[in-house]
């Protein structure tokens, strides 16, 4: 199984093998995993954002299962580009975790923080949601790792610091989410929260069939209709759209939503539909917004 060699890449992909191996058992296949860290450039770098780095490290990981380096890898399922590879599929796709952001301050959440706060975030999503929440918040760039990011809110370079609670609590950080945003107030990204599990597309049975065992279908049916919607309205990297579906039975509900950079308008659509039809869920919701001046916000 191929990782990231970061802490937190390796906490994922630790998650992810114990889930891999136990749904291989509980379908007689017997797996014996180890795990190889791959590096991609900037990983030991502190200067770039990680929604820049994001893509550089998923081409790195399929570089490698490309190479047969590793037979099976695992992203981050928002860093997984909406594009497919024609060698590689995500074969798996666990049932997702905590979706939420979360805020980390000294003690106060985000309404009580003074005025002109300095708020570190690293997606133009965050960026737009949490200046919607506070005009006033001076928002800044959060480079490089999250202990990273953590030695700079403790000293003093910014107030607070928005990021994913899932990745607070793989990392044994729990603890320093003073607030967790419910999905309608911060919109997570597509996938955020769940894993892509990816193989080549050649690869053999036996090994596609013990992935395939992992495969939550209310799941890869909620990011199913997340990524539908982004693609369809045609947007840049890292645009400021939030995408959250949840599953009820049968029955999907997704919220979009759509904002200029500033934070001052937004866009929201929500709509439903079964499982099954998933990703005309998504296009449909992106059309509507289409209609409704989205592409105006988001190049705002």
């Amino acid at each position: 199984m191929g990782t990231r060699a970061s802490g937190l890449a390796r906490a994922q992909s630790g998650l992810v093998l114990d889930f891999l191996v136990e749904a291989a058992s509980d379908r007689g296949i017997d797996l014996d995993v180890s795990v190889v860290p791959v590096t991609a450039e900037g990983d030991s770098r502190h200067e770039r954002s990680v929604g820049q780095e994001s893509g550089v490290y998923v081409a790195a990981l399929r570089v490698a299962l490309l190479s047969g380096e590793c037979d099976v890898v695992v992203h981050a399922m928002e860093d997984v580009p909406l594009e497919a590879h024609p060698d590689v599929i995500v074969a798996g796709i666990p049932r997702r975790g905590e979706a939420r952001d979360a805020a980390c301050t000294g003690g106060w959440i985000l309404a009580d923080l003074p005025l002109g706060a300095r708020i570190a975030v690293d997606s133009a999503r965050r960026a737009s949601q949490v200046r919607a929440l506070r005009p006033d918040f001076v928002v800044v760039e959060a480079t490089g790792p999250i202990d990273f990011q953590f030695e700079k809110l403790n000293g003093g370079d910014y107030e607070g610091l928005v990021l994913g609670k899932a990745d607070l609590d793989l990392l044994g950080r729990s603890h320093s989410a003073v607030q967790v945003f419910e999905t309608d107030n911060i919109v997570p990204a597509p996938g955020q929260g769940a894993f892509a599990v990816e193989i080549l597309a050649s690869a053999p049975d036996p090994l596609k069939e013990a992935v395939a065992a992992l495969d939550d279908l209310p799941t890869r049916a909620a990011i199913t209709a997340e990524r539908a919607a982004v693609e369809g309205l045609g947007t840049i990297t890292n645009a400021p759209i939030g995408a959250f579906a949840t599953v009820t039975g049968d029955y999907l509900r997704l919220h979009v939503r759509v904002l200029n950079r500033a934070g001052t308008l937004a866009l929201n659509d929500f709509s439903s539909a079964t499982l099954a039809d998933a990703e005309t869920l998504g296009r449909n919701a992106a059309l509507s917004l289409l209609g409704r001046g989205a592409m105006r916000l988001i190049r705002s």
